[in-house]
């Protein structure tokens, strides 16, 4: 993994950046990588977790706690919140299903 970018892969030019945070109307290069974000607030939760006498387990629940973000369903969100057009309309099919499949139909 690339630890600037975020970015998985093991070929040149293949790699799929992951972002944990994006900002409306900007450009994906000012987001905040996934790794990024669970290794700052695995800091922080170690911090915290020294006042119980477990700093090891507070790094861990920081490194885990948002590992769903990993995934291409959570990437399409934070494409579309930031405002992507493409993804907004591709997020509102994927939610919407196959014809016929909504409440009722």
């Amino acid at each position: 993994m690339d630890t600037t970018t975020g970015a998985v892969g093991g070929m040149k030019g293949c790699a799929m950046n992951y972002y944990a945070h994006s900002r409306k109307g900007s450009d994906s290069s000012l987001w905040q990588s996934v790794e990024e974000h669970l290794e700052s607030v695995s800091a922080i939760t170690a911090r915290l977790a020294v006042k119980i006498g477990m700093p090891r387990a507070g790094e861990l629940v920081g490194l885990v706690h948002d590992l769903g973000k990993y995934s291409q369903a959570f990437q399409q969100y934070l494409r579309s919140v930031a405002g992507d057009p493409a993804s907004i309309l591709e997020l509102r099919e994927n939610l919407a299903g196959p014809p016929g499949a909504g409440f009722g139909g």
